[in-house]
């Protein structure tokens, strides 16, 4: 392969892994979704060549390369793969779904299902099925994800909301305790007060009893 041409596929090859839906590492790495562990391993092999950074000199080669990684560790990772295989199963069944009522409404392909065993099993290997598969899952994920950040939010809300009450609760018990020791701290003075109004009452009756004429 000539430089011209190998540097042409690289930049293609990073283009594509930059271009992919990346919410779905079967995508960012160009293989079907019921690619199999073999199949990952030759592509990512495959893919990682054409744009290491050390052998790609086009823009965002790096940037591409990691996503491809990412993509690489997150599918051998059946713990991460949960929630993307649930999509892409899901996304399967929709497809199947909807080619089901296809074959009901068309009368020709109803026929030839009934002429031709096997069709279907044909169909689900062809081009056109892997495609829809690939774009169902795109919708299925979007709206997953979608769901996941809106109920990510609201548990968010909620813990922010949780947060502000047992600050409020804390605030209310400090100010609660200052107005105690500030009652506490100004008790002896009040005392005092109350000594000095009746010392300086009877103090004002023994006067008063003694300008009093005739008084003892």
């Amino acid at each position: 392969m000539d430089a011209r041409r190998l540097s042409d596929e690289r930049n293609d090859e990073r283009k594509g892994v930059l271009g992919a839906f990346r919410l779905n590492p079967f995508d960012i790495l160009d293989l079907r979704m019921d690619a199999t562990k073999t199949d990952l391993s030759k592509q990512f092999r495959k893919v990682s060549l054409l744009i290491h950074p050390d052998k790609c000199n086009h823009d965002r080669a790096k940037e591409a390369f990691e996503l491809a990684n990412a993509a690489y560790k997150m599918v051998q990772n059946e713990e991460e793969m949960k929630f993307t295989r649930a999509a892409i199963e899901q996304a399967k069944e929709n497809v199947l779904a909807e080619r089901a009522k296809e074959v009901q409404r068309n009368n020709a392909l109803s026929t030839l299902h009934r002429l031709r065993e096997g069709e279907e099993d044909k169909w689900k290997q062809s081009n056109e099925f892997h495609y829809r598969w690939k774009i169902q899952t795109q919708k299925v994920l979007t709206n997953m994800e979608w769901k996941k950040r809106r109920f990510g939010k609201r548990i968010r809300e909620e813990e922010e909301r949780v947060r502000k009450d047992e600050e409020e609760e804390k605030q209310k018990a400090k100010d609660a305790q200052k107005r105690q020791k500030t009652w506490e701290e100004q008790r002896e003075e009040r005392v005092g007060g109350w000594r000095q109004f009746v010392k300086t009452k009877e103090s004002k009756k023994k006067k008063k009893k003694a300008q009093v004429p005739g008084a003892v």
